[in-house]
């Protein structure tokens, strides 16, 4: 396991939330690590409790006791990302691009306005399917984020990508991650075009918010 990684995952387990690690952080150990720039790291995670670190960033929101849902953790240079099982849009968004006015209630790092899908559609082609996917960005500065569709895509191949997504990854038989910068006060559109999949892969788990044809 990579030091950066055994590092963010001691301090999440530890705090029981999400470590920031990015470009902001000139003092930490990934940092020394990665000096210029902190890869991407992708995390999966069975019953961490995730919600309970929304205290600080929304305070009065409820919080269980678990079992917690799959949780996809994502982080790089420019951000930190959270997200639920069969949710695209992340719940946690560390933005190390933007520094926001700190709050005793909020860490000058994290969104409180996350950008939403305003639209996500998933067309048949011959060879496969094309997503085109709309995200709606309420704050006047770019966020980089990423969102999920949820399944197997272990089988499927990339094709061709509008240029405002920086990265198309399948994480295991779990999920399909995509990574963009949302553009302030509008909607960022994008297409993703997937190859056929492989026989045998399990189609079964789509999210609610795709609408397929």
């Amino acid at each position: 396991m990579p030091f950066g990684l055994n590092f963010c995952l001691k301090r999440f387990v530890g705090r029981a939330g999400l470590c920031p690690l990015g470009g902001l952080k000139k003092n930490g150990p990934a940092s020394e690590l990665y000096p210029e720039k902190t890869p991407a790291h992708y995390m999966l995670f069975r019953d961490i409790p995730v919600q309970e670190t929304l205290r600080h960033i929304s305070p009065g929101t409820p919080i269980t006791t678990g079992p917690y849902p799959l949780t996809f953790l994502y982080f790089d240079s420019e951000c930190q990302l959270a997200f639920h099982e069969g949710e695209p849009m992340p719940k946690m968004v560390y933005n190390y691009q933007h520094r926001a006015e700190s709050t005793a209630e909020r860490s000058y790092t994290t969104e409180i306005k996350i950008p939403t899908v305003s639209k996500f559609d998933r067309n048949k082609t011959p060879d496969g399917e094309t997503w085109t996917i709309s995200i709606a960005n309420p704050n006047d500065y770019p966020v980089p984020m990423g969102m999920t569709e949820w399944g197997d895509f272990s089988g499927h191949t990339v094709g061709e990508t509008d240029s405002v997504v920086k990265e198309v990854k399948a994480i295991g038989d779990h999920l399909l991650f995509v990574r963009f910068d949302a553009e302030p006060l509008s909607t960022t559109t994008f297409s993703i075009a997937l190859k056929a999949r492989q026989p045998g892969v399990d189609e079964s788990r789509t999210s609610r918010y795709a609408n397929s044809r």
